[in-house]
């Protein structure tokens, strides 16, 4: 559980990271649509750390599982970013 564990939290950080490099990278343009996803992205991202902290501590396997879904949530939205914003 452990491994696994670590596994989520690494995926949380690349997150994180492709956050804030997007953030930076837009933050003097002017966009074509308010950008409501980012922030989304934030709160999801805090509640899979809290999540994961969660099933870590409590041995909650079925909380573990449920980080799945947030991640295609996560990756769903970040596809939707354009990937001229994305630095590499």
């Amino acid at each position: 559980m452990a491994l696994h564990f670590v596994i989520d939290l690494e995926r949380i950080a690349d997150h994180a990271g492709d956050l804030s490099k997007i953030t930076l990278q837009l933050r003097d343009q002017q966009y074509m649509k308010p950008l409501f996803d980012i922030p989304r992205m934030g709160d999801i991202t805090r509640e899979m750390l809290k999540k994961g902290l969660r099933a870590f501590t409590d041995e909650d396997t079925s909380i573990a599982l449920s980080l799945v879904e947030d991640e295609r949530i996560m990756d769903a939205l970040l596809s939707g970013i354009p990937q001229l914003c994305i630095l590499s």
